[in-house]
């Protein structure tokens, strides 16, 4: 997939989305969000969820709720 349709299908993704991802992360619900990230990945698929996740999502958290996230994903490895 190319940099600008990356980008465009990014600009598609409806504010829901992000407002679910971000309740799974307050509630510190991360089966949740981890199902929330599987439901988008086979929506709208990987590169534009790197997109999201990075550009988008990451910048809204405040520094505890991203070391929680990080913390969480490491958990997983």
């Amino acid at each position: 997939m190319s940099n600008s349709v990356v980008l465009t299908e990014t600009a598609k993704v409806p504010l829901k989305q992000m407002i679910s991802l971000l309740e799974s992360i307050e509630s510190s619900n991360y089966s949740l969000f981890q199902d929330l990230e599987k439901a988008f990945i086979a929506k709208y698929g990987i590169e534009v969820w790197e997109e999201y996740f990075n550009f988008h999502l990451l910048p809204s958290l405040d520094d505890l709720s991203k070391t929680w996230l990080f913390q969480k994903m490491l958990e997983k490895i």
